[in-house]
């Protein structure tokens, strides 16, 4: 998947939306993100050291796991930080990595976009309290759907 756009950033450089358009069949796709400074306040992302810390996993291990395309992060300033839903006790790990896979070749936030955005095929849920519910079929379908757009 291509993508083609303009990013909006507020005057201290934090991402505040940007308007994406396929190249692949020219549908738009807006996304409106928060300000990575509120999502590391409220620790919805979070460091590397602080998702190993939460996981009880080396350094190695998370390298591997980005590596397998299991975990990933988004950039805010330079920085690398992991969504703390990996994390989450709630959501089976190997479930959210079976998810996490098809969504290898899109970059950090559009892949955070996937799991935190409503989506109609999951009856208006995010796939993340889709996963919560024991819809792991229906998310793994709407996944390869969101890769291939």
């Amino acid at each position: 998947m291509h993508f083609i756009g303009a990013i909006t950033r507020a005057k201290d450089g934090t991402i505040t939306g940007f308007k994406l358009r396929s190249t692949q069949d020219s549908k738009e796709l807006v996304v409106k993100y928060q300000s990575g400074a509120a999502l590391i306040e409220r620790k919805e992302i979070i460091t590397a050291e602080e998702l190993r810390a939460s996981l009880g996993i080396s350094e190695n291990a998370l390298s591997k796991a980005i590596l397998d395309g299991v975990v990933f992060s988004v950039d805010f300033k330079g920085v690398n930080y992991f969504p703390a839903f990996f994390a989450d006790p709630e959501l089976d790990w190997k479930r959210l990595a079976r998810v996490a896979k098809p969504l290898h070749g899109l970059s950090g936030w559009h892949k955070w976009f996937f799991f935190t955005s409503p989506k109609g095929s999951l009856g208006d849920l995010t796939p993340l309290e889709a996963l919560k519910r024991g819809m792991k079929e229906d998310v793994l379908t709407a996944a390869y759907g969101f890769a291939e757009r």
